[in-house]
């Protein structure tokens, strides 16, 4: 991996004879109308003129309402004539404004994740040391790189503050207690992690130092060469002694970053616990103390009785009272009529046939009744003839 700022560009791009040479095919030749796409995705701000992008005073985003497309405004130069003077420049470099945006929110997404106000300040050198790297997998952003992804953050997406050398990450509604702008804290802390980042370096190479000239004082003595030997020696000894001072450096440094990001921590718990006590008290007003709970209490038991009284009443309503004695009388008559043997078909047809016999014998023979003697001698037989039939039925059985 390159290091960064020696890096080839990730998000400018350079539009010459050089991109025209890399796109001739073997076959066809080179592209006959790439200065048409080029200008095409320069219309839609697809790829931006790095000059126009890193000089422009309002976002890229921001259109006037008096400023014409640049369709509209072509057309209009060609029906005059003028379109040589209103060309859209096709060659030099450009600003990738996908690459861009997709690089910002990679960053802006590491850097929200941290919970503490230590991480979201940075130099400018340890801004590009952090994220060149870890962007663009197995490739480093260039330093012309950096600067287009700072200018965009800061002017067009509005996600940092940047005065050139200090970094600030926006925290929106996370901390109340950061002010807008750069302040002297924000200095305080980037310098800090620039230093420790520094140490980190040096002590990392000053390690890699030691390890080589104690290869060489053991190559030097296997060779028959005691001077060059101790001189190795004595060189390691000298970087031991530089390093075992840069370790206590270091490790003093980040004690005392330990200690601001705890503070930093403490100070955002103490702004919630101060929200939360207005809150509280706030919510203690609209209550009313204790007292106007044990008055409101003291009213709902009594409206609780006032119904409980409503209740009793209504239940106690003569109207609506059944003497037990005629429930009893009823349950009696319905276990009766439950345990009363049933009658066979014959039994009720043999007391129908008395019934009838005892009618027929009643009646007198007037003219009135003439015809009522035959009728019931009918029902008579029908009678005889189904008490047969059940008689019948008893017997195959």
């Amino acid at each position: 991996m390159e290091p960064a700022g020696t890096a080839p560009n990730a998000l400018i791009i350079n539009f010459g004879r050089r991109l025209l040479a890399s796109l001739e095919h073997p076959h066809y030749g080179r592209p006959l109308a790439l200065d048409a796409v080029i200008r095409d995705s320069v219309l839609e701000k697809h790829f931006i003129p790095l000059q126009t992008f890193m000089s422009a005073s309002h976002s890229i985003y921001y259109t006037p309402w008096l400023e014409l497309p640049w369709t509209l405004v072509a057309w209009t130069a060609r029906q005059f004539g003028l379109a040589q003077t209103l060309t859209v420049p096709t060659m030099g470099d450009f600003v990738a404004l996908d690459n861009v945006i997709a690089a910002t929110e990679a960053i802006h997404s590491l850097v929200t994740n941290t919970s503490s106000r230590f991480g979201h300040a940075f130099t400018r050198k340890h801004f590009e040391r952090t994220f060149a790297s870890v962007i663009v997998p197995n490739r480093s952003l260039s330093s012309k790189d950096v600067d287009v992804l700072l200018k965009f953050m800061s002017r067009d997406m509005k996600v940092i503050d940047f005065d050139g050398r200090i970094v600030k990450f926006k925290m929106g509604g996370r901390d109340k207690s950061a002010s807008s702008g750069i302040s002297d804290e924000d200095v305080a802390q980037a310098s800090l992690k620039e230093l420790i980042g520094d140490l980190h370096i040096e002590t990392e190479n000053m390690s890699l130092h030691i390890e080589e000239l104690t290869a060489i004082a053991k190559l030097k003595l296997a060779n028959g060469h005691k001077i060059s030997a101790k001189a190795a020696i004595r060189s390691r000894k000298l970087s031991q002694a530089v390093l075992e001072e840069r370790l206590a450096i270091l490790s003093q440094l980040e004690h005392v970053a330990t200690k601001i990001q705890q503070a930093s921590d403490q100070t955002r718990l103490m702004d919630v616990l101060s929200s939360s006590s207005d809150l509280l008290r706030s919510l203690n007003a609209k209550i009313g103390g204790a007292e106007r709970a044990e008055e409101v209490m003291e009213q709902l038991r009594a409206h609780m009785a006032d119904v409980n009284e409503v209740s009793d009443a209504i239940a106690a309503d003569p109207n609506m009272a059944v003497d037990d004695a005629v429930l009893d009388e009823e349950l009696a008559d319905l276990v009766t009529e439950e345990t009363k043997p049933a009658k066979s078909p014959s039994q009720r047809d043999n007391l129908e046939l008395l019934e009838l016999e005892h009618r027929f014998a009643q009646i007198q023979p007037t003219p009135k009744h003439a015809a009522e003697p035959s009728r019931l001698a009918s029902q008579v037989r029908r009678m005889d003839e189904r008490r047969n039939t059940g008689k019948r039925m008893e017997l195959i059985e």
